[in-house]
């Protein structure tokens, strides 16, 4: 059982309507899922979870669909679906694409927007550890359940982000996929050699998973 990240993608009227006509559809159980594999075609391939998080930053389609608005709240696997916002710039350069998401387990937070320029997809990722301001923006601190609550009353740290290995966080990712958390992070972290990080969570993960694959060859 994943993580869930939460997703809000920001449109305006006549993006809303190009997303829902071409992207969003019926999966087998009459839900609405957001379709990435008709936005970045991944098909059935050897190691599928490993490409669609190469592809689309997240090894599932989005679920749990909520129309508010203009705008589409749903969520994602472990991580938010970056590349896929990028890839909507490429196929549709009349508009911008803003998506702002947060995991709550992991206490992270963060921003992409990508829109069409100068023949391009220009794409502008932030992603960061949540702060007590970040809890209280979300409603997160009304419940002593809350996952991310706890992360930050408790002083858990994500680590050094400068010190990780992107060369080998690629293949990390691709182990975690199946791992289960705690120990198992460590573990990883010593399998694959990434040396400096001194406290580890997924979340720094996610932050570095785009720089990875970018970091690959």
């Amino acid at each position: 059982m994943p993580n869930h990240c939460c997703n809000s993608l920001i449109l305006n009227e006549d993006s809303l309507s190009v997303i829902v006509k071409n992207y969003i559809r019926k999966n087998e159980r009459g839900e609405d899922i957001f379709d990435f594999e008709r936005i970045e075609p991944v098909g059935d391939v050897p190691d599928l979870h490993e490409k669609r998080i190469e592809k689309w930053g997240t090894k599932w389609v989005g679920y749990d669909i909520y129309f508010e608005g203009y705008n589409i709240d749903f969520i994602t696997a472990w991580s938010p679906p970056v590349p896929i916002i990028k890839k909507l710039a490429e196929l549709h350069k009349d508009f911008v694409f803003r998506l702002e998401y947060y995991e709550p387990g992991c206490a992270f937070r963060g921003y992409a927007s990508a829109k069409w320029k100068n023949g391009e997809a220009l794409l502008k990722d932030k992603c960061w550890d949540m702060t007590d301001k970040d809890l209280k923006e979300l409603g997160l601190t009304e419940s002593d359940d809350d996952d991310a609550a706890d992360v930050i009353r408790n002083g858990e740290s994500f680590g050094n982000r400068e010190d990780i290995n992107y060369d080998n966080l690629f293949e990390l990712w691709a182990d975690f996929d199946d791992a289960d958390a705690g120990s198992d992070i460590v573990r990883l972290i010593n399998d694959h050699g990434l040396e400096g990080v001194h406290s580890v969570s997924f979340a720094a993960f996610c932050y570095g998973y785009e720089k990875a694959i970018k970091n690959r060859g």
